[in-house]
């Protein structure tokens, strides 16, 4: 997806309340390996979730995706600009990749975490954010007030292929549907072959909307994908088969 077309002037995204932190059931303690290890602790809301991931080789290990916090604001900054120039790079002039800030980026962020914009989960991995969605209520006209939208979602392009796009896009649908929401939409831009099999592959089908947008100086488009938010369905096998 092309997030910098969700921005308002205010440089923070559109604001909507879905990020109620759930229930304290208990304290989680992970320890980060290297140099100076550090433990990570905090308090896991009721609908945290961890999942076991496989990257073909046989080997295992998991991720934890929970409500983003402030302290979460740099990672997920970290990850927005460095998966942009990953994704982008042969839609977006390289200059206008290049020049991006990742500390500016950071500090909207904060804002946006701080005044509750959007909902926002992330997938972390030995205390470090890899990926993360923002999702909410559709701002589409044409659409009912029980169809979501999922803003944008990014994951480091070092673990991708791993299962946590998909862990990401099934715990933003779990959030949805406990909200009351039917079905969940997205735009992606259409020439990001990559990103339109990922979300075919995760239940999405492109509806017949379409749109011009300009970044960078280049006129893009983007197509809307749709899907419900039904979690029936079983969380496919991390195989190393899916970003």
């Amino acid at each position: 997806m092309n997030p910098i077309a969700k921005w308002g002037a205010n440089g923070l995204w559109d604001a909507f309340a879905l990020n109620t932190p759930g229930k304290i059931i208990k304290y989680s303690v992970l320890i980060c390996p290297g140099p100076g290890r550090r433990s990570c602790v905090r308090k896991p809301a009721e609908n945290d979730r961890r999942w076991d991931l496989h990257d073909g080789a046989g080997s295992s290990q998991s991720v934890d995706i929970r409500l983003a916090t402030i302290d979460d604001a740099q990672g997920i900054a970290k990850v927005h600009v460095a998966t942009w120039r990953d994704a982008y790079k042969a839609l977006l002039p390289i200059e206008y990749l290049a020049n991006l800030d990742e500390n500016a980026r950071a500090e909207k962020w904060r804002k946006a975490l701080s005044a509750g914009a959007p909902c926002v989960l992330v997938a972390v991995m030995n205390c470090v954010v890899v990926g993360w969605v923002a999702f909410g209520p559709s701002r589409d006209e044409d659409l009912d007030s029980r169809c979501a939208e999922v803003e944008a979602i990014y994951v480091e392009s070092d673990v991708w292929s791993r299962g946590i796009g998909t862990a990401l896009i099934h715990a933003a649908c779990e959030r949805l549907r406990a909200k009351g929401y039917g079905t969940v939409v997205l735009w992606v831009l259409k020439d990001n072959a990559a990103a339109c099999s990922f979300y075919s592959r995760r239940g999405f089908e492109r509806d017949g909307s379409a749109k011009v947008i300009e970044t960078g100086g280049a006129r893009l488009m983007e197509v809307r994908y749709t899907r419900n938010c039904d979690l029936t369905e079983s969380m496919p096998d991390f195989g190393g088969r899916h970003p």
